[in-house]
């Protein structure tokens, strides 16, 4: 997961989609609010490609 979140980007992202979540989660049997940022880039091909997920506990 580090190797993909710490990847360089190159290339051309003319259509980037960004979006959020909360979800409730359990750890270790306690639950908690999380909120979660995901940005999807579109290529001119259609070709779709997640660049990157952020999460935090709130």
């Amino acid at each position: 997961m580090e190797t993909w979140r710490s990847r360089k980007l190159t290339g051309s992202y003319p259509y980037v989609f960004v979006d959020g979540v909360y979800l409730k989660r359990s750890w270790g049997g306690e639950i908690q609010n999380v909120s979660i940022l995901v940005a999807i880039e579109v290529n001119e091909d259609s070709g779709q490609l997640v660049l990157s997920l952020m999460g935090k506990v709130l």
